[in-house]
């Protein structure tokens, strides 16, 4: 449980797929934080191909959404 708490709160920068430019997006957002992306996660009820869209939506391109959602 430790563990999980460390990774959410570390910035979404670190999530594999997620560069410079979409982390500037996203912390003007307010998503800077991993816990907070996975709580958007949580809001679209887990519907993965939804969030891929939102993803898409947010800028990022198909193969780093790829890389995004592979966990």
């Amino acid at each position: 449980m430790k563990k999980l708490i460390e990774i959410s709160r570390k910035n979404t920068l670190l999530i594999p797929g997620i560069g410079k430019k979409i982390y500037r997006e996203f912390c003007l957002k307010g998503y800077e934080k991993t816990f907070v992306l996975l709580g958007q996660f949580l809001i679209m009820k887990k519907d993965r191909k939804e969030f891929i869209n939102w993803l898409i939506e947010f800028g990022m391109n198909k193969k780093n959404v790829r890389k995004c959602c592979e966990i």
